[in-house]
């Protein structure tokens, strides 16, 4: 029987009544019958201890409520941090720039909508992504960027928060914007391995080409003369323009009798993007089943034990967080 309220159970789920109490279920992708319910989670638990002794679960959320624009999720977003592994997946290298992007876009659109406990995880997740990128020795702009976001969001609800809490988050991001600004890249001692610019220019080109941001071209450019000549060659955008952009779109800044050789692809890029914006492309991100409903991290799998294979919808990190109706 389905629950819909917040009470002792899990709210949302399924149940049923065993000689132990309640349990709950968890639907196998693919069937819509009630029959075809796979084995309580507790049972299901107990089985993964006994075969290979005690494990963590994997971050999920059960269920996504509703179709379209009006999916929902039963839990807050501060609960659904804890279940998906947020603070985890900020640590990690693959779904680094997702949580970037949740985190960023709560900042500048929902930071006065969320509770203060959503907002201390925020700012615990904003410490990982500082750290991560002090200890890579990456994305140091891009920290600064949004730190700066966050400083301006605490002032604007300076007043709509509790003094203390907003103290708390100042001397955080305080501390968080001296450590990047006394960071220091690491010297390059050793001259003698072989560096960037001595592989042969198709390995660069290869790699250049698995590029999906025009930025990381650009700023590939900037390092030096020979790396600026490379960037600038238009077959990387030509590449660009048909991974982000459709034909239709490319239409009208092409001529009808149109020749490679004739058209200027960073030009046609740079226009394209203005109007239609970039794809928007993440290592890993969150999924939601189309059968069953759950919410979990694409790289991880899916949770349910059906054998079926599974068809998901991905998310957006703005629908991530619309999910919330905040």
């Amino acid at each position: 029987m389905p629950f819909f309220g917040r009470d002792w159970r899990d709210p949302g789920a399924w149940w049923e009544r065993r000689d132990g109490g309640w349990k709950p279920l968890i639907k196998k992708c693919g069937n819509s019958d009630s029959e075809d319910f796979c084995q309580p989670a507790e049972r299901e638990r107990q089985s993964n201890q006994n075969n290979m002794g005690h494990t963590e679960q994997q971050p999920h959320i059960n269920y996504v409520r509703g179709t379209a624009k009006m999916k929902k999720i039963t839990v807050g977003l501060s609960e659904s941090f804890i279940q998906l592994g947020m603070m985890a997946a900020s640590k990690e290298s693959t779904s680094l720039l997702y949580v970037y992007k949740v985190i960023r876009y709560i900042l500048t659109e929902k930071w006065d909508k969320i509770s203060g406990t959503a907002q201390k995880k925020i700012f615990m997740m904003l410490e990982n992504l500082v750290m991560k990128a002090i200890e890579t020795e990456s994305n140091i702009n891009k920290m600064k960027d949004i730190l700066r976001v966050a400083k301006e969001s605490l002032n604007i609800c300076q007043h709509s928060s509790p003094k203390c809490l907003w103290n708390q988050h100042l001397q955080s991001l305080n501390r968080m914007v001296d450590l990047l600004n006394n960071f220091q890249y690491s010297e390059r001692y050793d001259e003698y391995y072989p560096q960037f610019a001595d592989l042969p220019k198709e390995c660069i080109y290869t790699i250049l080409r698995l590029l999906s941001d025009h930025r990381d071209l650009l700023h590939f450019g900037n390092t030096c003369n020979f790396m600026h000549i490379l960037a600038q060659d238009q077959s990387l955008w030509k590449d660009l323009c048909r991974f982000h952009f459709g034909p239709k779109q490319l239409f009208d800044y092409l001529p009808s009798d149109f020749e490679d050789g004739d058209v200027n692809w960073s030009d046609t890029y740079k226009m394209a993007v203005k109007k239609y914006g970039q794809k928007k492309t993440f290592t890993n991100s969150l999924v939601i089943c189309r059968n069953c409903r759950i919410l979990y991290w694409k790289t991880l799998g899916h949770p349910c034990p059906s054998e079926e294979e599974v068809s998901f919808e991905s998310l957006s990190p703005e629908d991530f967080v619309e999910l919330f109706h905040l």
